[in-house]
Parts: C-alpha cells; structure tokens; sequence
C-alpha cells in the first residue's frame, strides 16, 4: 500500500458539514471531488449524502408552497 505518513488524517475526514456544503454546493472544487469520491467508495457516505439532497429538495418544495 501507499504510505500516507503521519500527517493529515482529519484533513480526510469528512464530516456531516461537508455534506451539507457539497448538497449546496459551497465546497472548494478539490475538496468537493474528494467527498464526492469517498462518497462512491463508502455506502454509509452516500446513504447521508442522499438524504441530504432528499431533505433540501423537501425544504426547496416547502418553501415554495409557503
């Protein structure tokens, strides 16, 4: 394997935040690319991602009907 060293583990971890910026499309081009290639690698990442697009496409409808 690829030795990653003993540097920038928490840089990696991606949090629920960062979701919520990649849903609204507030993240950094390099940063959005490496959520969005955890997320294809990890059925736990997209399973938040996916209800996070489920829980803003529910907020865009609601506020539009109120």
């Amino acid at each position: 394997g690829k030795d990653r060293g003993q540097t920038g583990m928490n840089e990696f971890r991606i949090t629920d935040m960062d979701i919520q910026a990649l849903v609204d499309k507030e993240l950094e081009p390099n940063r959005e690319q490496f959520i969005l290639s955890a997320i294809q690698r990890s059925h736990e990442l997209a399973k938040r991602y996916t209800t996070y697009l489920h829980q803003k496409d529910l907020l865009k409808k609601w506020w539009k009907d109120n």
